[in-house]
């Protein structure tokens, strides 16, 4: 599911006469998006949900990503010019967050993926790191593209919210003395949804690779640290937690993605734990037991 960066795709010549070396794929395949090309698109073919008509930052976001990992892999201006078209849509609509900060709030809960189910208090909108993550690494994406200043500025308001608490306008939740959390809805009690943080991490990630900014490379070493100290947390013994507020069983298809996360992050890492418990979560998959628990949970 997931691709390295630096494999062999990203070694070709574009069409535009353009190099992809200096180019990374998204290590997520969001191949998924593209099935529903011709349905849900409006007339400049960015994703939206209707009846009522609803923009999902996360989904546009995800959307673009899809583009750029086939725009790597063909060279065809056509995924280009589609990635590009969302990632104009992410500056056009980040709503400024203070005098520096900026994000994509969502205020409907039925946009949020069906494993988080938070009661919630009201309707928003709230941020989710979700979507400012995977919301960084396109305009990192777009601004290498076309060295368009106002990608990297939005990026750079968007990186501002991981730095701030929930109750500043931020998307980071304490943990313990020095650790912290990036919540896929900011909003407390802190639910600490696994899935949702590591997408944060691999934006802010792509952040630092461009930019080198020294502080925010901080803040990610100690969230790595909170998320490396937590993994066990989400083990449930025969299957996992997609959070750990309310404490249900993850659905089979969302198990499948933390394991490649929880993979993608090892070989980010180095980190032989994170090896250790991809491949203990890879056997619940497979296990008769593991699977009757979440069966008849």
């Amino acid at each position: 599911m997931f691709i390295q960066y630096g494999e062999a795709e990203n070694k070709m010549q574009l069409e535009s006469g353009e190099s992809c070396s200096n180019l990374s794929a998204y290590p997520v395949d969001m191949s998924s998006f593209l099935a529903v090309e011709n349905s849900t698109l409006d007339a400049r073919g960015v994703p939206y949900r209707a009846y009522p008509i609803v923009y999902n930052p996360i989904t546009i976001a995800q959307y673009a990503l899809a583009h750029w990992n086939q725009y790597l892999a063909t060279g065809y201006e056509w995924y280009r010019k589609k990635f590009l078209v969302k990632a104009h849509w992410l500056v056009e609509h980040q709503v400024h967050i203070g005098e520096d900060a900026g994000g994509w709030p969502i205020s409907l809960p039925q946009m949020f993926p069906n494993h988080f189910r938070p009661d919630f208090h009201t309707k928003g909108p709230w941020l989710s790191a979700l979507a400012q993550g995977c919301g960084i690494s396109v305009l990192v994406r777009a601004y290498q593209l076309t060295s368009e200043r106002t990608f990297l500025d939005a990026a750079q308001r968007a990186v501002r919210t991981f730095e701030r608490d929930i109750l500043d306008g931020g998307v980071c939740a304490p943990v313990g003395e020095d650790g912290v959390f990036f919540e896929e809805v900011a909003i407390y009690p802190a639910a600490h949804s696994l899935s949702g943080c590591i997408f944060a991490l691999f934006g802010l990630y792509d952040y630092v690779v461009l930019t080198s900014d020294a502080e925010i490379e901080k803040l990610l070493q100690r969230s790595l640290v909170t998320v490396h100290d937590m993994l066990g947390e989400f083990d449930a013994g025969n299957w996992t937690y997609p959070d750990l507020l309310q404490l249900r069983l993850a659905s089979p298809s969302h198990l499948a993605l933390q394991i490649d996360l929880v993979e993608t992050l090892a070989r980010y890492t180095a980190c032989d734990s994170c090896s250790t418990i991809a491949v203990r979560w890879k056997k619940y998959q497979s296990q008769f037991r593991s699977r009757l628990r979440y069966h008849i949970r």
